[in-house]
């Protein structure tokens, strides 16, 4: 997962029970003992002053942090987790890119745009009053604006074709009025000048990618029409990010994504199961679409949804790449760094022996699921020692014991129940 140096993001973390596993709910971002700390690359720890609106619940105990562009403003790994005394500690990291080319419109090319737009006027200022009629200038003055309302009028987020084709009708009629203008009053000078003024711009404008104008260019072009000025510096766009997450190989879990509108920005709210396609990717292996069932999609707060993932979606260690898809939505891929399980995160330490014929069974691999067909593993693999045995940690439950031994032990299972006592 990564984030653009200098720009706002916002990242999920998760809080679970470190007894039950279970879900933190309901966690308000003042919490006692919460705190959320991060540490930038080459930095030293620091802990965030969290504010009420960094903080949004998601579902499941899962959370999303908003961190500022100073908190974002190093190269490099990223790294942050969230403390509750009631919660296990789950770190999360992202890497910090550099502002990619920007996928606005060149900056030169607004900048000319915006540089054409001042001629018009220090053009139309320039015409000698006294001798162009009053009612031409005027024409002239009322198209010039005009082009500032077709220019306003461009969306917040990209611009369309239809805006615009909008704004090179404001200059046409612009030009229209030039034109319109006495040839035998109006010094040739001035009036030539703003004709040739009006050529440029309509050609910055004709080179304008239509689908890649964002609104922050808007905002400096009209300031620019406004203010009559050069000196604008154009940022690069913002880019979306998805969410990053850790797995637990083949044990099924919710993940979370995020739906916006890809041409405002604003959330997507409303959405069900069946108006969206889930998409995956194991690591190493082809783009498969999930079957998603009503009972698999959760919606959160703000264009929140979590997705689940069955154990066996979850069955290759690595990177799992997801994301959904929607008509209108921009698409931000999540990843979910899918690991072995290890000794298991319950409360209970308990221990398996393997014994052949009487004789302890060393290096045998043992995991612990909660199936009888080993898929949705919640312990191992775990290998045996010298006397056998094998430590995990559980909770208390129903359990299937599996393991193996190449050329020793073939494969078994047995099932298990794990008590408090």
């Amino acid at each position: 997962m990564d984030a653009v140096q200098g720009y706002i993001a916002w990242l999920p973390a998760l809080l679970q029970d470190k007894d039950t596993g279970a879900g933190l709910t309901s966690v308000a971002w003042n919490a006692s003992g919460l705190l959320v700390k991060y540490q930038k690359a080459g930095g030293a720890i620091q802990t965030k002053t969290l504010t009420s609106g960094d903080w949004v619940e998601g579902v499941d105990g899962s959370y999303n942090l908003r961190f500022s562009a100073a908190e974002l403003n190093t190269l490099g790994l990223f790294s942050y987790w969230l403390e509750h005394p009631q919660s296990s500690t789950y770190p999360g990291a992202i890497t910090v890119i550099a502002a990619p080319a920007s996928d606005v419109a060149a900056e030169s090319t607004l900048l000319s745009v915006g540089t054409t737009v001042g001629e018009i006027k220090t053009a139309i200022d320039g015409l000698p009053t006294d001798v162009a009629t009053p009612a031409a200038v005027a024409a002239v003055s009322s198209t010039l604006s005009g082009l500032e309302t077709a220019i306003g009028a461009l969306p917040t987020d990209v611009a369309t074709s239809g805006a615009v084709v909008s704004l090179n009708g404001a200059i046409d009629a612009v030009k229209a009025a030039v034109d319109a203008l006495p040839v035998d009053v109006a010094t040739s000078g001035a009036t030539t000048a703003l004709g040739t003024a009006i050529d440029t711009l309509k050609t910055a404008v004709d080179a304008l990618p239509i689908d890649v104008a964002s609104s922050q260019s808007v905002a400096d072009l009209a300031a620019k029409v406004d203010a009559i000025s050069v000196d604008v510096t154009l940022p690069a766009a913002a880019v979306g990010v998805g969410f990053s997450m850790n797995a637990t190989q083949r044990k099924a879990m919710w993940l979370p994504v995020q739906l916006t509108n890809g041409t405002t920005g604003a959330a997507l709210t409303g959405l069900t199961f069946d108006a969206v396609t889930v998409k995956y990717q194991k690591p190493g292996e082809a783009v498969v679409t999930k079957t998603l069932t009503a009972e698999q999609w959760s919606e959160g707060v703000d264009g929140s949804y979590s997705i689940y993932f069955t154990s066996d979606e979850l069955d290759t260690l690595g990177t799992l790449r997801y994301w959904a898809e929607y008509t209108s939505a921009a698409t931000y891929p999540g990843v979910a760094l899918v690991t072995e399980a290890g000794a298991g995160s319950g409360s209970i330490e308990k221990t398996i022996r393997i014994i052949v014929k009487g004789q302890p069974i060393k290096d045998c691999e043992v995991w612990v699921t909660t199936d009888a067909a080993g898929r949705d593993k919640i312990a191992g693999p775990r290998y045996t020692d010298i006397l056998g045995v094998a430590t995990v940690f559980v909770d208390p439950g129903d359990y299937w014991v599996h393991y193996r031994k190449a050329r020793e032990v073939e494969y078994g299972k047995k099932q298990w129940s794990v008590t408090n006592g």
